[in-house]
């Protein structure tokens, strides 16, 4: 390449090759120390392949009650739609040859669901009952306020609308509380 004129500056292609060169030798030797030690790579590897067989060979949980509840409502609409089937097919003489599914049979295992379900949804709501109790006297023996009495206070100090028996029940749940006999 040439140089400059005006004196032995090199010109700017030069200069951006040897920049180009120096910062390519930079990056090829960030590259080398960073790469993975392969006894490294491995022991990851299986570490992961343990992990996944663990989760396969771990045993589902206790289903949620959303979910109990959601299997609920599918089954009752697949009730009423057996039931809807078995009242068309009374209805209507039945075909000699296709052999009828026996609607009454399916409506009586669902039924069966349904109740078992019914009794998972009981149990979670005792639990969630007896949980809340408990966690209620804990924060009642801690001083702190339950969600009940802040909601109704926040709720009968800050609505505009809010009646006056909304407000005054606010102040008989903050005032059973005892808290201002505490602070004297």
């Amino acid at each position: 390449m040439g140089r400059n004129v005006t004196g032995d500056t090199p010109m700017s292609a030069e200069r951006q090759a040897r920049y180009r060169a120096r910062l390519k030798a930079k990056i090829d030797a960030l590259h080398k120390a960073a790469a993975p030690d392969s006894a490294e790579l491995e022991r990851l590897r299986q570490r992961i392949r343990e992990l996944e067989a663990d989760a396969k060979a771990a045993k589902p949980g206790p289903p949620k009650l959303g979910e109990v509840l959601f299997e609920n409502d599918q089954l009752h609409a697949t009730i009423e739609r057996l039931e809807h089937q078995l009242a068309k097919a009374k209805a209507a003489k039945p075909k000699a040859a296709k052999a009828p599914v026996d609607p009454d049979s399916e409506v009586a295992k669902l039924k069966k669901r349904i109740a078992v379900l019914n009794a998972k949804v009981l149990d979670f709501r005792q639990a969630y009952d007896t949980l809340q109790q408990e966690t209620g006297k804990a924060m009642e023996q801690a001083g702190a306020i339950p969600f009940e009495v802040s909601r109704a206070v926040a709720k009968g100090l800050t609505e505009a609308t809010t009646s006056p028996k909304t407000r005054l029940a606010a102040l008989q749940m903050w005032n059973a509380l005892g808290i201002n006999k505490r602070r004297r």
